[in-house]
């Protein structure tokens, strides 16, 4: 069976980041809880993404049944350079497509109230 990262926040709470680990978990009957938001969603109450957060029963199962790699977020904990690079790249990749659907989805708001009277007051000289 493949083996599922957890990272273990500051505050203790075990998130899965990547939507392959997310999938392994599935495999195992094992869902989680999304909790991070989707910059798409307007109503960011009713549908999240990642992360998910595990409860602590389901990680004590993982760990049980060897299903899981615990670590706290500090590259240096991988077994090799590749795994701490392959974790460097999907956090960047996961922080990128935020960022891009962000400022996506900024520059087709409609323009905010000070630029309006700015243009206001443009058209009036």
């Amino acid at each position: 069976a493949e083996v599922v990262n957890v990272f273990v926040s500051d505050t203790r709470q075990p998130f899965v980041w990547t939507t392959e680990d997310a999938m392994k978990l599935r495999q195992h009957r094992l869902v989680g809880t999304p909790v991070g938001s989707l910059p798409n969603f307007s109503n960011q109450n009713v549908v999240h993404g990642l992360p998910v957060l595990l409860l602590p029963e389901e990680v004590c199962l993982l760990v049980e049944k060897k299903l899981c790699k615990c670590f706290t977020g500090e590259l240096d904990q991988f077994d090799t350079e590749a795994e701490a690079k392959k974790s460097r790249e999907q956090r960047r990749r996961f922080i990128d497509a935020q960022s891009s659907v962000s400022f996506k989805k900024r520059k087709t708001q409609k323009p905010s109230i000070q630029h309006k009277q700015d243009d206001q007051q443009q058209q009036q000289q």
